[in-house]
């Protein structure tokens, strides 16, 4: 691939290329964008970029019939301190107001019974902060139930969002270890 400098350009929508590995984040060769961004194979840093990626390293217990708080005690990336592995886990608090997208993934246990759900909520817990995402799927018997749910929402500074988990099927249901959610901003 060939190397272009351009110096007094604007643009509109840039492209860097780069791969995104499951398990490391985002990886991708050193670059820098006018001074405001800049980035390596391990981290995006700068005053247009701000995104976080949690994940839990062991598996959480639900209880039938409520609703569960996923915690999130790792990172694989973290650019503008928002979220913690030591207070308040099963938070990502917006730090630069703006415009995101906001995903979150969990695998529950295999088991038929009852349904399960997703939801990402904004300053609260369900019933109580305002849903902003939300998936139901009817689960499968013999194998993990992977659920997926993603909303872009505009945050101020300060506001939360969390990801809950719901399951009915009469037991406890373990989420395995490849929970994960993130949020990465968008626009302002």
């Amino acid at each position: 691939a060939a190397i272009q400098t351009l110096t007094g350009k604007t643009l509109t929508s840039p492209t860097i290329q780069g791969t995104v590995d499951p398990g490391t984040g985002l990886t991708m060769p050193a670059f820098t964008l006018g001074g405001l961004v800049s980035g390596n194979s391990k981290q995006i840093t700068g005053a247009l970029v701000s995104m976080v990626r949690a994940y839990h390293s062991a598996t959480q217990a639900t209880t039938s019939g409520s609703w569960f708080e996923c915690l999130f005690d790792s990172e694989t990336f973290d650019t503008d301190a928002m979220h913690s592995t030591v207070s308040n886990t099963g938070r990502l608090t917006c730090v630069t107001a703006g415009q995101y997208i906001i995903m979150g993934d969990v695998e529950f246990a295999a088991n038929a019974t009852g349904q399960r759900d997703i939801q990402i909520s904004l300053n609260g817990s369900p019933g109580a902060g305002t849903q902003i995402g939300a998936v139901r799927v009817i689960p499968h018997a013999s194998i993990l139930n992977m659920m997926q749910v993603s909303s872009i929402y505009t945050l101020a500074v300060n506001d939360y969002v969390s990801l809950y988990a719901f399951q009915n099927s009469g037991g406890a249901l373990n989420l395995s270890t490849l929970a994960w959610f993130s949020m990465v901003r968008i626009g302002a």
